[in-house]
């Protein structure tokens, strides 16, 4: 592949990402203006999203068991927090990213990742709302 080649590439990358936002964005401001369980729904999706990705990035797959675990923490503290219940949903963040540590851990990837990923994923979807 030559220097030309990857730039090309980059640019309909770039693009697809633009459209993307364009796309999306109006149905984020929509979300955040009706508030309430949309927006909830909202943070719920894309930490969902984000989970899938640190997934894909740390794992190199991102249909592990502890994906689903993190997924499922992350819709659970989701509506806990949007409940008013933060120290329900930070509770079970944590039990989420033990849970999917263990299920990690035969893996020969760093077995702290699903730890590391409620941390850094959850705990701040459980603030935003």
């Amino acid at each position: 592949m030559t220097s030309g080649d990857s730039a090309v590439k980059t640019e309909r990358l770039l693009g697809r990402r633009l459209i993307t936002a364009l796309i999306l964005l109006p149905l984020a401001l929509l979300c955040i203006w009706g508030g309430g369980r949309l927006y909830a729904a909202l943070i719920a999706a894309m930490t969902i999203f984000l989970v899938f990705e640190w997934t894909r990035m740390v794992v190199g797959a991102e249909r592990r068991r502890a994906f689903y675990v993190l997924s499922a923490t992350a819709a659970g503290a989701t509506f806990f927090a949007a409940s008013g219940e933060p120290a329900a949903a930070l509770l079970l963040t944590a039990l989420g990213g033990f849970l999917g540590t263990l299920f990690a851990w035969p893996r020969p990837s760093p077995t702290s990742w699903p730890a590391v990923g409620a941390l850094y994923i959850i705990v701040p979807a459980v603030a935003a709302l």
